[in-house]
C-alpha cells in the first residue's frame, strides 16, 4: 500500500465522494480519482473516464444556452473551463493507464441489445497520448480563440462539439 494524499471534500456522508489522490506504489507516482460510495473505495474506472472525455464538452455546449447571448466573456470562461476540465481528466486518464497492459478495452456495455450494438471503449499505447494531445490542443485553441466577436455562443457551442468529437 502507498501513501495517499487526498484533497477535496466529500458530498456527504454515505454518498459518492470524488478525490484527485497522488499515491505512490511500488515506487511509481500516478494521478488517481478515487470515488468513495458508501465506504467502499474503488479507482474510478476507465470507462467512466474515457465516456467524460467525450460527453463532457458535449454537457459544456449544452450548458452554454443557458447563458446570456451579450455576456461573451461568462461563455468564454466557460468553455475554456470544460476544455481544462477535459485536459485534466485525460492527464488523470494517462496516469491509471499502465504499459504493460497493452490494449486496455475498458469496458463493453449492451446498447441496442436487438441489434447486437455495443459501447465500447478503450485505449492503447498510441492512442492515449494522441487523447492527451488533443485535450492540450484544444485548451490552447480556445485560449487563442478569445478574440472572436461575432456570434460567440454558436462558435463555442461548434468548438465544444468540435472536442467531443475529437
Amino acid at each position: 500500500m502507498g501513501l495517499r494524499f487526498c484533497t477535496g471534500p466529500g458530498v456527504g456522508p454515505g454518498g459518492c465522494w470524488t478525490f484527485f489522490v497522488v499515491h505512490r506504489a511500488n515506487g511509481q507516482q500516478a494521478l488517481c480519482v478515487v470515488c468513495r460510495s458508501s465506504g467502499c473505495d474503488a479507482i474510478m474506472n476507465l470507462l467512466f473516464l474515457l465516456s467524460i472525455l467525450i460527453f463532457l464538452p458535449l454537457v459544456g455546449a449544452a450548458l452554454l444556452l443557458i447563458f446570456d447571448e451579450r455576456n461573451s466573456d461568462a461563455m468564454r470562461f466557460w468553455s475554456l473551463g470544460v476544455t481544462l476540465m477535459t485536459f485534466v481528466f485525460s492527464i488523470v486518464l494517462w496516469c491509471q493507464y499502465n504499459p504493460a497492459d497493452g490494449m486496455k478495452v475498458a469496458d463493453v456495455k449492451e446498447w441496442i441489445p436487438s441489434w447486437n450494438v455495443y459501447y465500447r471503449l478503450g485505449v492503447d499505447g498510441i492512442s492515449l497520448p494522441l487523447v492527451v494531445l488533443t485535450g492540450l490542443v484544444s485548451s490552447l485553441a480556445m485560449a487563442a480563440s478569445w478574440s472572436i466577436t461575432k456570434h460567440v455562443r454558436g462558435y463555442l457551442i461548434l468548438f465544444l462539439m468540435l472536442e467531443s468529437g475529437m
